[in-house]
């Protein structure tokens, strides 16, 4: 059964919490690690495989989704342990660790205008698609 337009503002709602929490100090980033996962690939936010959304549902939440999609080029695809990004190897191809991780993940939010403070996070009902 596809991904209905409450469904995904539900997923957005929590992965927003997520992010909000971990750059507030209410979350570690080990933390947040474990929670917020890989949304963009375990949901199949590129839309890559057919039917997971209903028609339309991506293309309606396209600017919201920018900001997990920055999570993961940024943050998620760089992220090495805290000894490797100390190592001249993982610095020179791009790797940062959870510290830099970190003070990105904060900017993104700020970008986005993701309000730390004020956010309610919503319910974590959704089952991952794949």
């Amino acid at each position: 059964m596809p991904i209905l337009d409450a469904e995904l503002d539900e997923l957005v709602a929590t992965l927003k919490g997520y992010i909000s929490d971990c750059v507030a100090g209410r979350i570690s980033f080990p933390e947040f690690l474990n929670a917020y996962g890989y949304p963009t690939g375990e949901y199949v936010m590129d839309g890559h495989e057919e039917g997971v959304y209903e028609h339309g549902v991506l293309e309606s939440h396209a600017q919201e989704l920018k900001l997990f999609f920055d999570v993961a080029e940024r943050v998620l695809d760089c992220l090495c342990s805290a000894e490797q990004a100390l190592d001249p190897a993982y610095a020179k191809a791009g790797r940062i660790g959870p510290d830099a991780a970190l003070e990105i993940l904060k900017a993104l939010a700020d970008k986005h205008g993701l309000r730390c403070t004020t956010f309610i996070q919503l319910g974590r009902g959704l089952s991952r698609a794949g």
